[in-house]
């Protein structure tokens, strides 16, 4: 299979000056990775390298690099743990230790003993019923791989490519609360500030955390658009809507800055900020059953949007959900009931 390698500079226009090499494969999507450098010398000695490298027969290629598995390992977390946040970090190691205990049981001790036969046995071997779950942790395995094709220039390693999850069984309908349940939750908000700090999950869709993390220098003067830098370090620029734009006006003073919701006056722990929800949602009158929590706050919004016919796309962009799919997958559920009730709309 003829690869063939070039390296470019993506978004010039705004501002990134960072360079990328790109790996084309014959019948595969172009493969980008940021090669870390402002500077074109490097980047064209990346791509000597890669050139060079792609002239020397493949089984040679195969019997000279390979990585033992902990170094991998080892050196994964030790990037993720410098790269990102100390959440992300504990979020990769739990999903990957499992992958690797099952690497470590099966005797499979360096990179090119993953063939696309143990990912599958693998696949099979988790027994989480949860979709979110198992579709997590081989999107995290699958990471962590296409780290070590970088890392360590393995150029004919993609074992993930031919091993796709197991159908599971229809996802039953998670429960949310309707908008007029969410303006409940609002108006028996102790405080403006609280509610404020509630009106950015019902009406924009943030994690807790991200709205936790806000600052008046994320609101645009005018309140019509703020930004965040969301999961994975994500940036977003959202639109404000006009009753989050009400919330906002509220509480605002001129010449305001720095964070929205700081320690000195906001709990920034789930611990401390769950008790205080389940109070709200009490003397909301909602007697909901199952768990009571910030991001079934974002469930409802994206699932209030979807059965109000906001398209699927528009709903993913709204939760920066990276794939359409993810949005599908998540919220676009059926049960016997939606069934019913579709039917009987005509």
């Amino acid at each position: 299979m003829a690869t063939r390698y070039t390296i470019r500079q993506i978004n010039k226009s705004r501002g990134n000056r960072t360079w990328y090499g790109c790996t084309y494969r014959d019948g595969c999507s172009p493969e980008q990775v940021s090669l870390h450098t402002t500077s074109k010398q490097v980047a064209q000695a990346w791509l000597r390298k890669m050139e060079s490298a792609e002239m020397v027969p493949p089984l040679i290629r195969r019997a000279e690099m390979d990585i033992p598995l902990e170094k991998a390992e080892s050196e994964y977390l030790a990037y993720i743990r410098l790269a990102h946040k100390p959440i992300t970090y504990v979020t990769y190691s739990y999903r990957l230790r499992p992958c690797w205990e099952f690497f470590a049981k099966n005797k499979v001790d360096s990179l090119r003993k993953i063939t696309p036969v143990v990912l599958t046995q693998l696949v099979e071997s988790f027994t989480e019923d949860r979709r979110k779950t198992l579709r997590e942790r081989f999107k995290s395995l699958r990471a962590w791989m296409a780290w070590c094709v970088d890392h360590y220039e393995l150029l004919d390693f993609a074992p993930w490519r031919k091993v796709k999850l197991r159908p599971l069984p229809p996802q039953e309908e998670k429960e949310f609360w309707t908008v007029a349940q969410l303006e409940a939750i609002l108006a028996a908000a102790p405080t403006p500030l609280y509610r404020l700090f509630l009106g950015f999950m019902v009406y924009s869709g943030l994690r807790y955390r991200e709205a936790l993390t806000m600052r008046w220098e994320d609101i645009s003067p005018d309140l019509s658009y703020f930004t965040l830098v969301g999961k994975m370090d994500k940036f977003a620029k959202m639109p404000i809507a006009a009753k989050l734009r009400t919330l906002i006006e509220s509480v605002r003073q001129d010449g305001v800055s720095g964070r929205i919701f700081p320690p000195s006056v906001m709990p920034q722990t789930s611990c401390e900020l769950i008790p205080i929800l389940k109070v709200v949602v009490m003397t909301a009158g909602l007697k909901a059953p199952g768990r009571i929590g910030y991001h079934k706050i974002r469930h409802s919004f994206a699932t209030n949007l979807l059965r109000s016919g906001i398209d699927v796309r528009t709903v993913s962009q709204a939760m920066r959900h990276a794939q359409v799919s993810t949005t599908l997958d998540i919220y676009c559920h059926t049960t016997e009931k939606s069934v019913v009730d579709a039917v009987n709309s005509i």
